[in-house]
């Protein structure tokens, strides 16, 4: 009878296992991936004069109404150059991934501007944060390279 007991215990056992690997083992590749994605960022040039606040790195759905998966990273920065002259200097960037097809796109967003932008999450409560105190009259934008791919089994996707 003991012996039904400890089969029955590593059966049983062994179907929990898996099933937990199944659901975070995606999870946790999808978190290696995306700290070597944001290494991206590392290649980009900024306009002079513009400082690094805080640079983001996550996995998510940024699509309100999409099955994938984003790896994103981004950086918010300040400067005190004006929104016209920002634009113009990722322009270059930004332009060369609007295509429909593509998967690796460049997305630049103003905290002066942050009611126009509803799918980044959280994101967006600190682009509110820096339009309501920002560092020494300086503009606060958020430089964003995001990386789209199928949901696969990582729950954050979906």
């Amino acid at each position: 009878m003991r012996q039904v007991f400890r089969y029955a215990g590593i059966g049983i056992g062994g179907v929990l296992l898996l099933i937990i690997l199944y659901i975070f083992v995606p999870v946790l590749l999808n978190n290696i991936y995306v700290q070597y994605f944001g290494r991206t960022l590392n290649d980009i040039h900024h306009p002079s004069g513009s400082r690094l606040l805080k640079r983001v790195l996550t996995v998510a759905n940024l699509g309100a109404a999409s099955n994938q998966c984003d790896y994103v990273a981004g950086e918010f920065r300040a400067t005190k150059l004006s929104k016209k002259e920002v634009e113009d200097f990722y322009a270059p960037l930004v332009n060369s991934t609007l295509s429909l097809t593509a998967t690796l796109t460049y997305e630049i967003y103003f905290a002066d501007a942050v009611d126009e932008y509803q799918y980044l999450d959280t994101y967006t409560d600190m682009l509110r944060i820096y339009e309501q105190r920002p560092p020494s009259s300086e503009r606060v934008y958020l430089f964003l390279v995001v990386d789209a791919h199928p949901p696969g089994l990582d729950f954050r996707c979906h």
